[in-house]
């Protein structure tokens, strides 16, 4: 949920997948901050394409791995 008067258009919907490692790259932009020197994060900014400004960034890889939790089968 983003609510931004005069960044973010209201009422718009979205569909991007994002992932908790977006959210400092997207709150420093948004900052007009970039990140620390030497700073790597495998997050991309979004908020651009919130604020309608540029397309949706290209994530070159998205994976996802869980384990089953053998405490939650008895």
């Amino acid at each position: 949920l983003i609510r931004w008067p005069g960044a973010v258009k209201a009422g718009r919907n979205v569909s991007p997948i994002l992932h908790a490692t977006d959210v400092l790259p997207t709150l420093c932009e948004a900052a007009g901050v970039g990140l620390a020197p030497g700073l790597v994060t495998d997050g991309v900014s979004f908020f651009g394409y919130f604020a309608g400004k540029s397309s949706m960034p290209v994530r070159e890889v998205a994976a996802w791995r869980m384990k089953p939790d053998p405490a939650a089968y008895g």
